[in-house]
């Protein structure tokens, strides 16, 4: 029983952990998606 109990604990905590690492990948991954974005968008209108 205790054991099952560990083990769920520490599916969950990994799955907490896993999941924060994600979502930071993601958020890293958006700005630097955005920044690239506006910064051709500037090139281009400089063209323009």
């Amino acid at each position: 029983m205790y054991n099952a109990v560990l083990l769920v604990y520490l599916f969950s905590s990994s799955l907490a952990i896993c999941s924060m690492i994600l979502s930071s990948l993601l958020n890293v991954i958006f700005i630097v998606a955005l920044d690239s974005t506006t910064f051709i968008y500037y090139c281009l209108c400089d063209k323009i």
